[in-house]
């Protein structure tokens, strides 16, 4: 086989060598215009040569004068400056309607805010002492127009164990919850989330208002799933359990709920098993 190919290429570089006569003559007088002798590897080169020149003047012609312009999906420097001219336009408005959404979503929250006398029950992006401090102010509603808590139902917030109870002495004025790891953290009833920040002592902190000026704190959260705002119902999922926080010593859920700036005890109304 290997001595089939020698031979065949022998043949083959030989025929190169092979001289043939090029003539061009004129058809109609026969006069001969144009004679010579030419060998095969030659010729051969001759037309690779004129093929190879023939792409490279096409490839300067396109790349380097206006002909570029007539070629279909060419991009024009005008055009290249004119598509980034627009894009950055795109991306200004898309900031621009993200800072509109996030102004009416907080007017919303200030009307939400206006209680029927004029007064302000609440205040957003406020951390959880200032809000209770200074809106939550007790009410002197007579005895036959308190709202029972009984007549809600509240979902439990978190499966756990109770490690610490509820206790006003201690200024300890919710529960804390003991859950797994990752363990995710629901809305104890429907509202609106009024505070989702981080703070030094309690972390990662989201609270909701509810009716009758309820408002329920979910604190030492390691993620937060919903912002300021967020309507949320209950039940729903709005933060994952965590150990934010100087004060929490490990993974837990401190929880509370607030009337009227009164802390209420969670056991009264939730049944942790």
């Amino acid at each position: 086989m290997q001595n089939k190919l020698d031979a065949f290429f022998r043949n083959w570089f030989r025929s190169l060598k092979e001289k043939y006569h090029l003539n061009l003559t004129n058809k109609d007088s026969y006069a001969e215009i144009y004679s010579t002798q030419v060998t095969k590897g030659k010729f051969i080169f001759s037309v690779l040569t004129a093929l190879l020149l023939v792409f490279v003047l096409a490839f300067c012609l396109i790349s380097f004068t206006p002909i570029k312009r007539i070629v279909p999906g060419f991009e024009s420097d005008e055009m290249h400056q004119e598509l980034v001219s627009m894009k950055k336009k795109l991306i200004g408005m898309e900031f621009e309607i993200a800072g509109k959404l996030d102004y009416a979503a907080h007017l919303d929250s200030i009307f939400d805010m206006i209680n029927a006398d004029g007064t302000i029950s609440i205040e957003t992006n406020l951390d959880t002492t200032t809000v209770l401090e200074n809106y939550l102010k007790p009410t002197n509603k007579p005895e036959n127009q308190e709202v029972s808590l009984y007549n809600y139902h509240f979902f439990q917030p978190i499966k756990g164990i109770v490690s610490q109870k509820f206790n006003v002495k201690e200024k300890h004025f919710g529960i804390d919850i003991v859950s797994k790891k990752n363990e995710t953290i629901k809305a104890a009833l429907s509202g609106k989330v009024i505070v989702a920040s981080w703070t030094l002592e309690e972390g990662n902190v989201i609270g909701v208002q509810h009716q009758d000026n309820l408002i329920s704190f979910y604190k030492h959260n390691s993620v937060l799933l919903k912002r300021i705002g967020d309507l949320v119902k209950a039940g729903e999922v709005i933060a994952i359990v965590g150990n934010s926080g100087e004060l929490s010593t490990g993974p837990h859920l401190h929880f509370e709920i607030w009337q009227n700036g009164t802390p209420l005890n969670p056991l009264d109304v939730i049944s942790f098993n």
